[in-house]
């Protein structure tokens, strides 16, 4: 039933008209190249949450009683490490 929808929507793709700058690339002929950009681990001690990121730039250790607010500050530091990719 899948590839029967998927063939349904390829099909259109071909007699869509095609924007300047669009290019249709199949899934099943996509080439992907995958980098670790970093590992991250999440622990609970006590009453305190730990969170280590381990990137290119070294280790960073995040330490917070309440999880959204460790996980806050940690989103922000890779957001300005990884934001000039």
């Amino acid at each position: 039933m899948k590839s029967h929808i998927w063939q349904n929507d390829e099909s259109r793709n071909k007699n869509r008209k095609k924007d300047k700058y669009e290019t249709y690339i199949p899934v099943r002929n996509m080439v992907t190249l995958e980098e670790n950009l970093c590992r991250i681990e999440i622990v609970k001690e006590g009453r305190e949450y730990v969170a280590k990121a381990h990137t290119q730039g070294g280790v960073r250790e995040y330490r917070n009683i309440v999880f959204e607010d460790m996980l806050r500050e940690l989103v922000i530091d890779l957001q300005e490490e990884f934001g000039e990719l």
